[in-house]
């Protein structure tokens, strides 16, 4: 993708990077799940294995916990190692998931429900002092809606395909993130430049977002990442006036994968799939297949709630007599929990207080498993056996995962190299689901998500695990 924006001419600053020999480029594997949290918890933390996917059934907690919600983010931080956050001892977060454990963290995710809410308040007298800034970012931000609107009408009329219906929340949030929070972004990493902060982590998802709703290579999309290609012009020009001495490091969480939807493909979503092969129509279920462009918003509103309360509790003084906590009330589990993050997809049975095996599932429900390899779209189904090894299910063979023996036609010969060691290590976590789905993929990379996402990461084909590394020369690298 970076390689198509140089040769257009979209990432001058970048291509000037690399042709004078400051920064190298690079790739590295982003394991499944390969999504911002999972990763953002490997680089900030050191280790990505509490997080199955973007939103999973938690059986400790008895209910969904996902990731772009802040107080979800907050319980699976604490779950993440503690003593060895990438930006303990000084270090800055700004608009990431994870803290890092840096001291100080700006709308950070899992900090934003907290009493620290939007972070230090000096931190953001930069950007709302100025008289130009914020009026310019609102009115921006209103043409970047109007640009939203245009664009996706031509899509429309053109019959550009795939494609998905852009919806009133993309393009409120589109407006938002592309231009007022990544303007802010910007001013505070500028901020924490001038007074020195001795390493700065800060979470761009212009692209992203795009990209997911219009497609990875699509004119807007590639347009955003020349938009970003301009901001590390501007942090660079920064780093040169500043005393510190500052090395700019451009990494992506993942890559993406263009395709048309699962239910595009098949006709009906992953849930009507999975409750018409059990042959429960009365079934009760919890189905998560959207609300990935609400993340940043939600940690600026709930940054500001919380940003509130704290100062209510200023103001009334510490004798306010506090709330009586509410009871929580007692809902039995659901029967079903199906998930989609990108073309990756799981199903849970929340009744058992454990995972079942796969010998369970086919004797509860027979011809589940084998249904579900047989509708287009699903190229794959893995599951934990009663002896506790990993299976990979296709719809002419299986693959063991711990021996790496075949029986038939691979399942996962259509998928990369490193798939089987991602699965082996997937289906080996306790929050895992208790069966594993991953799209089919074409000839051409394209594969299915199971949300109604056009552009997807979170599984295995296409170009979605390729993440992007741009390191200064002079840090070592190895894809090892």
């Amino acid at each position: 993708m970076l390689r198509t924006c140089l040769a257009a001419g979209l990432a001058p600053n970048l291509a000037r990077w690399l042709d004078e020999g400051s920064h190298r480029m690079a790739s590295w594997w982003s394991p499944v799940p390969c999504t911002t949290p999972a990763a953002m918890a490997g680089i900030m933390h050191g280790d990505r294995d509490q997080i199955p996917a973007f939103r999973w059934w938690d059986r400790e907690l008895g209910r969904l916990l996902v990731t772009n919600r802040p107080a979800d983010a907050a319980v699976v931080e604490r779950r993440l190692p503690q003593g060895q956050g990438l930006l303990r001892g000084g270090g800055v977060a700004v608009s990431t998931m994870f803290s890092g454990e840096a001291d100080d963290a700006l709308l950070v995710m899992s900090k934003a429900a907290q009493s620290r809410g939007l972070g230090s308040g000096s931190a953001f007298v930069p950007f709302f002092a100025s008289l130009s800034l914020v009026p310019a970012s609102v009115l921006l931000s209103l043409g970047e809606v109007v640009k939203e609107l245009h664009q996706a009408r031509r899509q429309r009329v053109r019959g550009v395909a795939p494609r998905v219906r852009r919806r009133a929340a993309f393009v409120l949030a589109r407006g938002i993130s592309n231009v007022l929070l990544r303007r802010m972004n910007l001013t505070l990493v500028v901020e924490q430049m001038t007074r020195g902060a001795p390493v700065i982590y800060v979470d761009m998802v212009d692209y992203d977002e795009i990209a997911h709703h219009a497609g990875p290579l699509r004119p807007e999309s590639l347009r955003a990442l020349e938009g970003l290609d301009a901001v590390l012009g501007r942090l660079q020009q920064v780093a040169r006036m500043v005393d510190t001495a500052y090395e700019l490091v451009v990494v992506s969480d993942h890559g993406q994968s263009l395709g048309p939807t699962f239910e595009q493909v098949s006709g009906r979503t992953l849930t009507d799939v999975v409750r018409r092969l059990m042959r429960e129509d009365a079934l009760a279920v919890v189905q998560a297949e959207a609300g990935e462009e609400w993340g940043p918003l939600n940690t600026l509103i709930a940054s500001v709630v919380a940003g509130r309360a704290r100062q209510e509790r200023l103001l009334l003084g510490p004798d306010r007599p506090p709330r009586p906590p509410r009871r929580a009330a007692s809902v039995a589990p659901p029967d079903l929990a199906v998930i989609g993050s990108g073309n990756l997809g799981m199903v849970w049975f929340p009744q058992s207080a454990e995972r079942l095996p796969l010998e369970e599932i086919e004797s509860r429900w027979p011809g589940l498993v084998a249904g579900l390899l047989l509708t287009p779209g699903i190229g794959l189904v893995a599951a934990r056996t009663a002896s506790g090894g990993g299976f990979v299910l296709g719809p002419a063979g299986a693959h063991h995962l711990e021996t790496d023996a075949v029986e038939g036609t691979d399942p996962l010969a259509a998928y990369p190299a490193r798939a089987a060691a991602d699965l082996r290590r997937l289906t080996s976590l306790e929050t895992c689901g208790d069966l594993v789905l991953i799209s089919s993929v074409q000839p051409d990379g394209q594969v299915h998500a199971f949300e109604s996402l056009v552009g997807s990461h979170g599984g295995l084909g296409g170009e979605q695990n390729e993440a992007l590394l741009v390191h200064p020369a002079c840090l070592l690298y190895t894809s090892d």
